[in-house]
């Protein structure tokens, strides 16, 4: 359903007011009243496209994860473990990319399990993790639940505080904790953890952001 002349479908225009309130006041003040007097679309409306906030988060995620991996596997030529530690690299930078989306990741990590179920978690927050071939099904789930429940335990204490790491050492442990959990040999650990970083820094990533708004400055 397209709205007005602008192009745009409804949907579009709720998910760009949206990701603007979600940056201007965080998640927890984006209230769906204010994402209706923001987009000119009622309530019902709204919650019929999104009938829950986590939906939006979704969306915006969904999208993230897409322009990480179409940008990896247009332009990375090394193996998949690289390509899956690259995309690692820039789709947790997009998401710390300035003070306001951090502020709002951390909102929703802390406010939101909807967004976290179980069958989302993989996809939405760590995509995509590379298969062990040599692991059944259930084996090759269980690490990689494993390795959510890890990932996500420094990501909240780095929003939280509670430990002293820079978001470029966060993202180093991410990468060492997932070739450690693909077998990876620990001799052969830091070659790929150098590789994948200079593989990431040769891209321009600098349009690829989680929040889609005008900045300051």
């Amino acid at each position: 359903m397209e709205s007005g002349n602008t192009g745009m479908t409804t949907r579009d225009i709720i998910i760009q007011g949206c990701e603007e309130l979600f940056y201007e006041k965080g998640y927890k003040e984006t209230k769906f009243l204010l994402i209706s007097e923001k987009t000119g679309k009622p309530k019902s409306l709204i919650n019929y496209y999104f009938p829950v906030k986590a939906d939006l988060v979704k969306v915006l995620i969904k999208r993230l994860i897409e322009q990480v991996a179409e940008l990896v596997d247009d332009n990375v030529e090394e193996d998949d473990v690289v390509k899956q530690l690259v995309f690692n690299h820039i789709f947790y930078k997009a998401i710390n990319c300035d003070r306001p989306t951090g502020t709002f990741i951390s909102e929703v990590i802390a406010r939101d399990e909807r967004v976290l179920n179980l069958g989302d978690v993989l996809e939405l927050f760590y995509y995509p993790i590379v298969e062990t071939e040599d692991l059944d099904e259930v084996h090759n789930f269980g690490k990689k639940l494993f390795i959510y429940g890890s990932v996500m335990e420094l990501v909240k204490n780095y929003f939280a505080g509670m430990i002293d790491m820079t978001w470029e050492e966060v993202i180093v442990e991410i990468n060492r904790l997932n070739l450690s959990m693909n077998g990876v040999p620990t001799t052969c650990i830091q070659k790929y953890l150098e590789t994948a970083k200079v593989a990431a820094d040769s891209l321009d990533y600098s349009e690829i952001i989680l929040l889609n708004v005008k900045r300051d400055g």
